[in-house]
C-alpha cells in the first residue's frame, strides 16, 4: 500500500503548501516536485504513471504560471489534481493498461501475471480509483461551490481515498474465492 500512497501524499500536501508560503502556488509546486522526486525516486524510475503524474503536474504550474500568469485552475488544485487524475486513471482503462499493474506487479509472483484474474483483478482496482478520483473531483468541487459545507466534502473524499488505500490489499483473495465459488 506504502508505494501507491506516496503520490497521494505529496498530492495532499500541496495545498497545505500553497497556504504555507502564503499563496505562492508556484513555490508550493517547486516544493512537492522535490518532493516527490526524493519519495517516489523508485516509482519514477519504474515508470510508475501516477509518480509521473505527479511530476508533470508540479513542473507544469510554474509553466503555465509564467505563460498565463494568475489562473483560477491554480486557486483550486484539489479540483484540477482530481481531474487529473481521473484522466489517467480511465485512460489507463482505455488503452487497456490499468496503471494498478505496476503496484500490483510489485508484490505478486510473477508467475501470475499472465492469469486472466491478475488483469480481472486491476481492470476492478483501476476502475474503483477511476470512480474515487471522479468522486474527488466533484466534492472538490462543491466544497468551493459550498463553503459552508466544505467539512463535510473534505472528510467523505479523503475516506474514499483511505478506502481506495485499503482496498486492494483485501480484494484478490475476496475475488478469487468468489470465483473459486466458496464462502466469501
Amino acid at each position: 500500500m506504502i508505494s501507491i500512497a506516496k503520490p497521494f501524499i505529496i498530492w495532499a500536501a500541496y495545498p497545505a503548501l500553497i497556504n504555507y508560503f502564503e499563496g505562492d502556488y508556484v513555490l508550493a509546486a517547486f516544493a512537492c516536485l522535490a518532493l516527490i522526486i526524493t519519495v517516489s525516486f523508485d516509482n519514477l524510475r519504474r515508470g510508475f504513471v501516477i509518480d509521473w503524474t505527479a511530476v508533470a503536474f508540479f513542473v507544469t504550474v510554474p509553466l503555465l504560471d509564467y505563460m498565463l500568469g494568475g489562473s483560477w485552475l491554480f486557486a483550486r488544485p484539489l479540483i484540477l489534481i482530481s481531474a487529473i487524475y481521473t484522466l489517467v486513471a480511465a485512460g489507463s482503462l482505455f488503452i487497456g493498461r490499468p496503471y494498478t499493474l505496476q503496484y500490483a506487479r510489485e508484490r505478486t509472483p510473477e508467475e501470475f501475471w499472465s492469469e486472466g484474474s491478475f488483469l480481472t483483478i486491476n481492470y476492478h482496482l483501476t476502475f474503483m480509483w477511476t470512480l474515487i478520483f471522479l468522486a474527488s473531483f466533484i466534492l472538490s468541487a462543491l466544497a468551493v461551490y459550498l463553503p459552508d459545507y466544505w467539512p463535510v466534502f473534505v472528510l467523505v473524499r479523503n475516506s474514499l481515498i483511505a478506502i481506495g488505500l485499503v482496498v486492494p490489499d483485501q480484494y484478490p483473495d475476496y475475488f478469487l474465492r468468489k470465483k473459486a465459488g466458496s464462502d466469501v
